[in-house]
Order: C-alpha cells, then structure tokens, then sequence
C-alpha cells in the first residue's frame, strides 16, 4: 500500500473516531493546532480546546552553569542549522542514531547516541543553555524539552514555532528567534550577560511551576470534564 494511500486511511480512521457524538471535547497542546485540526478534520472550532502540556517537576537534580550547549529530541528536529551556526563554545546533541552528513566537520560537536532518562537530564542540568532547532514552523513539537529546561531554570531558545509562543514569552522566559545563524549567536552572546542568565532562569523556572506542571495540566482537564 502506498504512502498516501496509508495517508488517507488514516484520515479516515482519525476523522471516525473524534466526529461522533461521543466525543465532546478534543484537547490540544497548543491553540494554533485547534484551530489547525478544525480545519482539517472540518469539525467545529468550539470542538477543540487548547491546556498546556504539564510535566511532573524535576527534584533531587543538581544544576550548574556549564560551558556546552545542549540539544535533545527527534521529532521536526533541524540539527543541522545548529551544527553549521558556528558557534564558539561545545555543543552537545543527544539523539539516538542521528548522523549529521553535511560536507564541513566541526570539533566542537558531540553526538550522544546513548543519553535519556536521568542521564539526560542531568546533562541538562549542566549546560549552560538549551537550544531547540525546529524544521517546520507549522508542527507542534519541543514543547517536552523546553518544559524541562525551564522545570531546572535553564534558559531555553527555540527557533520560531507556532506551539513555542503558548509556552515561552521571549526576551522574558526564553528567547524564540528566526531560524537564523547570526541571531542564533547574537541570543547566546546576551546570554553571557550574568544578570541577563539570571533573570531569564528565574523566570524560566517560575514560569513552569505556575503553569506547567502536572497538577496545572490535571486543573485544565478537570474544567472539561
């Protein structure tokens, strides 16, 4: 079966399953996507409802100012336009099985093919900020990673998304920046400015457990039910 095939039999099967009378409230993680599925599914808008995604709080993790760049994740992922930023200090990306094949090698770069779980967090924990390279815009998508980066006040910068803008107030509680490399190092350069790391880790941190948990996400829920 080809792909589009499987493509428009599982457009059928989605469709089925949420436009019954069943079903009174679709929830999404961020609101461009309500109005997104509304559209696709050509449901009522009234249908779909936006809560933001909640995580269960980091404890017991030390944190530390470190010197590398930290990147994780896979999905709409473009690591490359990090890679290739140019960027003076070490960049570390955790993504099983990824392979960067672009023609230039660059020393600073470290793939971790095996980091997830408390390992993960923990490098995390130490870097001194985490970046989130998106490909579409469109696809909602980071939203896991950031939330535990501002669970441990680490600063956050996210190339521009529709999802990132329900979550982080840029210049505040993160930085979402055009997916371009000078304003990239220009974002990590403010960074080095101690008061200006301060306050958006504290920001960051505050942020998350004023709206980002997992109690936060039950509250939302609950109002639907």
């Amino acid at each position: 079966m080809g792909g589009k095939s499987i493509g428009r039999l599982f457009y059928k099967y989605i469709k089925y399953a949420i436009d019954n009378k069943y079903v009174d409230k679709i929830l999404c993680y961020s609101s461009s996507e309500c109005d997104y599925y509304s559209e696709l599914f050509q449901m009522p808008r009234e249908k779909f409802a936006f809560v933001h995604l909640g995580i269960s709080e980091i404890k017991n993790v030390q944190t530390s100012v470190g010197n590398y760049i930290f990147s994780t994740g896979r999905s709409n992922r473009d690591y490359p336009f990090l890679i290739e930023a140019e960027i003076d200090i070490p960049i570390k990306i955790a993504c099983e099985g990824y392979v960067y094949n672009g023609s230039k090698k660059f020393n600073n770069i470290e793939i971790l093919d095996n980091c997830r779980g408390k390992n993960m967090i923990e490098m995390m924990a130490n870097s001194f900020c985490v970046v989130i390279p998106l490909k579409d815009i469109n696809i909602s998508s980071g939203q896991l990673v950031f939330l535990q980066a501002m669970a441990l006040g680490k600063p956050v910068i996210v190339t521009e998304n529709v999802t990132a803008h329900d979550y982080i107030y840029s210049g505040q509680n993160g930085y979402i920046i055009q997916k371009e490399k000078d304003e990239l190092r220009e974002c990590i350069n403010r960074l080095s400015n101690k008061d200006v790391y301060h306050s958006i880790s504290k920001n960051a941190k505050k942020t998350f457990i004023e709206n980002y948990t997992l109690v936060k996400l039950a509250e939302s829920v609950e109002r639907y039910i």
